[in-house]
């Protein structure tokens, strides 16, 4: 017998046309996955188009969620965020990381204060 063949895993239809969309489902592991469906990860890009596609059309959330198969929760919080990052009230990835570096070396400050101004303890040589 000669090597072994590579056999190319064929998709349903439903997981191409979630390929061509962006979207990926992944399998939740641990206490009760048996339970409960596989967990759905879309990209950012199909976030913010569906979000574009809402706001744009003025459609009930309700209505584009049930036309594309997901709970209206999700699309309402894309289109919140999206609105959000439309008005600029959402910070971007490097305003985000300058944030929490800046909130980081305050805290650092602070500690560096309060150190300060503690009494230090005397060497030993206390002059009268």
């Amino acid at each position: 017998m000669g090597g072994s063949r590579v056999r190319a895993k064929t998709f349903t239809a439903r997981e191409a046309i979630e390929r061509e969309k962006g979207v990926r489902t992944t399998k939740r592991e641990g206490r009760g996955a048996a339970m409960t469906k596989p967990r759905t990860e879309y990209t950012e890009e199909y976030r913010r188009e569906t979000a574009d596609y809402i706001i744009s059309t003025g459609q009930p959330v309700v209505a584009v969620a049930a036309e594309l198969g997901f709970h209206q929760k999700t699309a309402s919080r894309w289109t919140t965020l999206r609105k959000k990052a439309l008005n600029g009230e959402v910070f971007t990835l490097e305003e985000d990381a300058e944030l929490r570096a800046l909130r980081k070396r305050n805290r650092e400050l602070e500690m560096e204060n309060e150190f300060l101004k503690k009494p230090q303890p005397s060497d030993g040589l206390e002059q009268r």
